[in-house]
This record gives structure tokens, C-alpha cells and sequence, in this order.
């Protein structure tokens, strides 16, 4: 079973971005075209197979503290893949056919000669760095194994004075050449390209080492349990500059979190940090948090931003109905989510609000395979819940300088009954703009 999710969580979350928005994926930075691909594909399908989740951690952890030195040009690695991907390479070599090529382009230069020429003279360097780099490491964790066998593989079929020639910077006599474009784009061209995927792989690793050493990610522990289990220490929102860093935890005694506070007091921003966390977990990623350690989820769903559908007819309180629903159902269907819900029936009367989030809450409250997420305006509700066991209270304060809201943005226990939304309205001064408008 995939881990689950939806277009509604990725928009949420801004994982992958859309409309030009900022994405959490860019947070990562791979150097090649290729790793630029594997990376998308990565956050494409999240994991909750723990056994590839920790390879692909073990192998940036690895690079992290070993920093080998590996140098992959953005440049000449996208031409590599450029020159792989020219017209289908006869299946002979020939002699003849090298000769008359290197006479034809010396008479007058060649783009495909040139073509052919610079990306097998790229391809046997790169070949050679990395075998370099890798070659008799016995520490290699499981996924940079593979490439170091893949490596060994693709070098075995080329003579090593090939090799010397390229370490050298000697160049290719023309059969010379024709026959390394054989290797690569015919008689060994599946090799060639699982090496080039485990080397994007590299650049993917390498890249998502660097938010560790640069803007305080670590790396996620993952154990076994019977019950969703969460603990994140020191989170935080990885676009905000001087974030605070906030902690949480869940267990099978509280698996459901109502979260108060006043308006702007950072709820939002607090609920997408801990859905942010969770998914760069599960592909295998460092996250933006002190300390992170949780079992396997099988999915993760939010609603954060949900807007209206003008062309279903649906109000925005239908679609809240209609998404509470959504989950719900996948509640029923599937063990272990993250489910998070912020500022429930935003979109109705405060009466209807109330009656709706308490019997909504109190429904999920007898979930217990899963871990819930809820904020709400509606403070009322939180007396009602007040007996429920697995529901523990969190709350976002605001202190007062003078006549200012001060914003703490720090998470702790208990319930806010904090109301700002009418200081925020005079500190901008809507009133008064208003009325100066009604008097011009």
C-alpha cells in the first residue's frame, strides 16, 4: 500500500508548488537536470516502507559527515545526457565509417562529430572521478553501493588505456572514439544509464544533505510501534527567516491535538510545519526540526487552504462538509494517517460552527489509529472536550506592549481565549478609513 495523499495536501503544504509559488522541494538543490527529476519523483511518491526510507537517510547522513569529494558539473552532465540521447548508434563498429567521420569533420566541423566527441570525452571523465572517489570504500552505505557497483560494471568494459587517456587528457584516436560511443550508446547503454541514475540519486543525496549543515534540518528517527507515534522537537517553518522553533508529541494515550489562539497568533504556520515535517520524512528527507522521531504513517492529509468551487455550486462551507468527508472516509479505509484540519467550518455561522467542530471532534476522538490535528476559532468547544482522554490542549498566547498585540508564536499547553480580531481591525485603522471615505 502507497502512502496517500492528495493535490489538496501538496497545495496545502506548498510541497511542490503551483502557480509559480514557493515550493519546500526547492528548499533542495541538486546540480544536474537529472537529479533535478529524481527529486521531483521523489516528492511525487512519499514512502511508508521504513527499510527504504532509512537507506535513502543513511546515504545522505553518509555524505554529510563524510564529504567526499565528489564534484558533478551542471554543464557538462546535462551534455552527457544531451549526447546519450542523439540518433540511434549503429550496432557495428566500423573502422572506416571513424575514419570518414574524423576526416569529414576536420575538413569542415561537425555539430553531431562534436557532439559525440565532447560526450564521450565527459562521460569517461566522470566515469573515472567517481570510481576514484568510491573505489575501495568498504563503509558505503546500501544506495551508494549501488553506485559503486555500478561504476565497477560500466568501467570493466572500457580498456584501461582509455582510461589512462582520459586522466591524462590525452585524446581519442578516431576508432578509439567510435568504439567507447559503442559502449555507450549501444552494446552497453542499459549500464550506462542505470549509472547515470545512480548518480542523479547522488546528486539528490548531496543536495538534501546541505539544508542540515545550513538552515538546521536533522535527520528523522524512525521506530516500530503498535500505534502512531510522533515527537518533534525544536519544528519550524523552513520560508519563515528566524523562525521559532516549537514541540509536539503523540502517542497511542493522545493522538488528538485541538489548537486555540488568537488571529495571526501562527496556527497555520504550526499546522503546516508538522504536515511539512511528516511528508519530507517519509521521502526520505531531512526535516525542518531540533529532533523528529515517529513511526510509519501510511498517509497524511490537510485542509488548510480550502477555497470554494464556484463551478460545482459548491459554497465554501459545502466543501468543508464535503472534504471532512473526504477524510473520513479514508479514516475508515487506512491505518496511521496524519490528519490535519485548521480552523474548522470557517465558513458557516458561529451556532452552526459550534454544534458541527464539537461533533466532529468528538467522532474522531474515538479514532485511535491515527494521529488528529484540529484548530478552531471557536473556543467554546474546547469545555466540552474536556473529558475526552486521548485529546490534549495546545495553545498559541499573545502578550500585550502597551496597546500592541506581541505574537509569541510559541506552542504550550491549554486553551487560549485570547480575542484579537477587533484590536487588529483599529490598530490598522479600517474604521477610520472608512468613514473618511463616507465623508469625501
Amino acid at each position: 500500500m502507497p502512502f496517500e495523499t492528495d493535490p489538496q495536501t501538496l497545495q496545502d503544504l506548498a510541497l511542490t508548488g503551483i502557480n509559480g509559488q514557493a515550493a519546500i522541494l526547492q528548499l533542495f538543490k541538486p546540480v544536474t537536470l537529472g537529479g533535478v527529476a529524481v527529486l521531483k519523483e521523489m516528492f511525487d511518491r512519499p514512502l511508508n516502507d521504513i527499510i527504504i526510507i532509512q537507506n535513502r537517510l543513511g546515504a545522505i547522513r553518509f555524505l554529510d559527515s563524510k564529504q567526499l569529494p565528489i564534484r558533478l558539473n551542471k554543464e557538462e552532465c546535462d551534455f552527457i545526457e544531451y549526447y546519450l540521447k542523439q540518433y540511434e548508434r549503429l550496432g557495428t563498429t566500423s573502422r572506416y565509417r571513424a575514419i570518414k567521420a574524423h576526416i569529414q569533420n576536420w575538413l569542415k566541423p561537425s555539430s553531431q562529430y562534436y557532439i559525440t566527441l565532447r560526450g564521450v570525452r565527459l562521460l569517461v571523465h566522470l566515469l573515472h572521478h567517481i570510481a576514484d572517489v568510491l573505489n575501495e570504500r568498504h563503509d558505503l552505505p546500501a544506495l551508494l553501493k549501488e553506485l559503486q557497483q555500478q561504476t565497477h560494471t560500466l568501467s570493466h568494459h572500457i580498456r584501461p588505456l582509455l582510461i589512462q587517456k582520459s586522466k591524462s587528457g590525452q585524446r581519442f584516436s578516431a576508432m578509439e572514439l567510435e568504439e567507447l560511443d559503442f559502449i555507450f550508446r549501444y552494446s552497453k547503454s542499459l549500464e550506462v544509464k542505470k549509472f547515470m541514475a545512480a548518480l542523479y540519486q547522488l546528486d539528490v543525496f548531496m543536495a538534501a544533505a546541505k539544508p542540515v549543515r545550513d538552515a538546521g534540518f536533522s535527520y528523522p528517527e524512525f521506530i516500530t510501534a503498535h500505534h502512531p507515534t510522533l515527537d518533534l522537537k525544536g519544528f519550524f517553518h523552513p520560508f519563515i527567516e528566524k523562525p521559532i522553533g516549537n514541540d509536539i508529541a503523540f502517542n497511542y494515550g493522545k493522538n488528538l491535538c485541538f489548537i486555540t489562539g488568537a488571529n495571526m497568533a501562527g496556527k497555520s504556520t504550526v499546522l503546516k510545519s508538522i504536515g511539512i515535517c511528516t511528508y519530507l520524512a517519509h521521502v526520505g528527507l531531512p526535516v525542518p526540526a531540533a529532533f523528529m522521531q515517529t513511526t510509519v504513517f501510511n498517509g497524511l492529509f490537510t485542509t488548510i487552504n480550502l477555497s470554494d468551487n464556484i463551478m460545482a455550486g459548491h459554497s465554501h462551507f459545502y466543501r468543508e462538509v464535503l472534504r471532512i468527508k473526504e477524510v473520513a472516509v479514508k479514516v475508515g479505509a487506512v491505518q496511521n494517517l496524519l490528519v490535519i484540519f485548521d480552523e474548522l467550518f470557517r465558513g458557516t455561522n458561529v451556532k452552526d460552527a459550534y454544534d458541527a467542530s464539537l461533533s466532529i471532534i468528538k467522532a474522531f476522538t474515538g479514532v485511535k489509529n491515527s494521529v488528529f490535528i484540529i484548530s478552531t476559532h471557536i473556543v467554546e468547544v474546547a469545555a466540552e472536550l474536556q473529558d475526552a482522554g486521548n485529546l490534549f490542549f495546545n495553545c498559541l498566547t499573545t502578550g500585550m506592549v502597551g496597546d500592541k498585540a506581541v505574537y509569541t508564536y510559541k506552542l504550550q499547553p491549554g486553551i487560549s481565549n485570547e480575542r484579537l480580531g477587533m484590536r487588529i481591525i483599529e490598530d490598522e485603522g479600517l474604521v477610520e478609513i472608512i468613514r473618511a471615505q463616507a465623508l469625501t
